[in-house]
């Protein structure tokens, strides 16, 4: 049995969206490359039935799925299938032999017992699939009974978990077995008697091919509340739509708790709202508190919600896994753990090193007038909610010099209500004196509030997309003192 700690379930993943478009909106497999030199591990491809099929409303172009595939080293695909069945089975021929034995392919026994740990999927690729119900669907949902317990012998033969028994019909893998799923859904030879002792949960079927399920350990399953949830087997998992991260953590008075102890033992993951047609980002910090492994972001703008995951996922090196705090994972207090740590972070800017022009440009005659702006991002509960928030803190302008400024700056403490999750964004802006917009961006850096040591520090900048370090940002740095104390109060107010 793998410890809750070494399972898949207890890391963040670096999740990209799968809207990974470059000029024009044209797909192209250099921004799936770009992603996973910067660790991403959580991608996702749009897959359509080709150039007949004219059905398409997203602005990105199909992607040739085996050119894709070529370029994976990572764990974790996610399919957005539009594809008829005749394309299902192609698409897992090009999966099978592109990926070869990298590709994870699980067992009946797999996909209800423990799911597997990082360690175990080193080198391997799990493919995680759920095609949206169009109308067609909506005509063959089914409602699957699922008793508290997801093992045939809690129970009589006739309650029987239905997904167990489909499970199990690819369980011979390797047995070329081409049974049909036909008796697992009612109405198909195989009825399901409802039973007053046993829990109810809606389950959507899409319509996938044979070829397909055999491939897929991590089903989408809709969510109605984490009583049901907690009760599905791990390879069940939610997409929650940005919108309604808040609507679900605010449902009922014990929603982060519920929501925490689902993340467990089972996958979560978050992502833009589709309104954001301008590829713009939401703030990841409160998916995160509330223990989400997969949040998803789009890579195409570089706002300070990116900065941050970039900056969450540095801590470890850079691998794509973060572990998650023991306050997610423990089996006690906020469920999950013994809660958040309070601390008192004062933080004073004295001095920067080689800062570049702006945009790293090389040449000009652009002065660099440079302050540094100070952000904490931290999740706190105000009144019975769990809810995001951020204050800042900036230093005054030094004219004229990008070299070697230097600040007598008194600093600001900042209170950390959720030590755990909570980060520091560091800018480096300099300012044009041309009013509101008119400032160029220099550098910046991301760091988690666990990474911050006391006494004096040289925070290594990055430039504005936070993501390289070379050519001119590669010597250039802030110097800071932080001074590390528990607070005697914690302010609610933001500003």
């Amino acid at each position: 049995m793998i410890a809750k700690s070494d399972r898949l379930a207890a890391v963040y993943l670096f999740t990209v969206l799968d809207w990974l478009v470059i000029a024009r909106s044209k797909s192209n497999v250099e921004a799936y490359g770009n992603a996973l030199r910067r660790g991403c591990k959580c991608l996702e491809l749009d897959c359509w039935d080709g150039k007949k099929n004219k059905s398409s409303k997203t602005t990105t172009t199909g992607e040739g799925g085996g050119e894709a595939l070529n370029v994976f080293h990572g764990p974790h695909t996610s399919t957005n299938n539009q594809c008829s069945a005749p394309y299902q089975d192609r698409m897992a021929e090009i999966l099978k032999s592109t990926l070869g034995n990298k590709l994870y392919i699980p067992m009946a026994k797999a996909r209800k017992d423990d799911m597997p740990s990082p360690e175990q999927l080193k080198g391997r690729v799990l493919i995680n699939a759920k095609k949206p119900p169009d109308e067609d669907d909506k005509k063959e949902e089914v409602k699957i009974m699922a008793s508290t317990r997801y093992t045939s012998s809690s129970r009589p033969e006739d309650e029987a978990d239905l997904y167990g028994k489909m499970f199990d019909k690819f369980e011979g893998v390797n047995n070329n077995t081409n049974e049909s799923l036909s008796g697992l859904v009612p109405g198909e030879g195989g009825p399901v008697e409802e039973s007053a002792a046993a829990t109810t949960s809606s389950v959507v079927l899409p319509k996938y091919a044979d070829s397909m399920l055999e491939l897929i350990y991590f089903h989408g399953a809709k969510f109605e509340n984490f009583e049901e949830s907690c009760l599905m087997i791990p390879s069940h998992m939610h997409s929650i739509s940005e919108s309604k991260i808040r609507s679900v953590a605010d449902k009922y008075a014990d929603s982060p708790k519920l929501w925490r102890q689902y993340n467990m033992d089972h996958m979560t993951r978050t992502y833009p709202a589709g309104v954001r047609v301008d590829s713009s980002n939401y703030n990841p910090m409160l998916a995160w508190s509330l223990g989400c492994q997969m949040v998803a972001l789009n890579f195409q703008t570089s706002d300070t919600h990116l900065m941050l995951n970039d900056g969450r996922f540095r801590a470890n090196g850079g691998c794509g896994y973060v572990p998650k705090p023991a306050s997610g994972m423990e089996e006690n207090g906020v469920g999950g753990g013994a809660g958040p740590e309070g601390l008192a972070i004062k933080i004073r800017v004295l001095g920067a090193s080689c800062l570049p022009k702006p945009n790293g440009e090389k040449g000009g005659d652009k002065k660099v007038n440079p302050f540094v702006q100070v952000e904490l991002h931290d999740v706190r509960v105000r009144r019975g909610r769990e809810e995001y928030y951020s204050i800042s803190h900036h230093t005054k302008a030094i004219r004229d010099n990008g070299f070697c400024p230097i600040w007598r700056d008194d600093g600001h403490q900042f209170n950390v209500h959720h030590s755990d999750v909570a980060m520091f964004v560091f800018k480096v802006i300099s300012d044009n004196d041309v009013g509101v917009g008119g400032d160029d961006r220099i550098a910046c850096a991301a760091i988690p509030t666990k990474s911050l040591r006391q006494g004096f520090r040289s925070v290594q900048l990055y430039n504005y997309r936070n993501n390289s370090q070379i050519g001119p940002f590669q010597m250039a740095t802030i110097l800071v003192h932080i001074q590390q104390s528990r607070p005697k109060t914690t302010t609610t107010t933001t500003t």
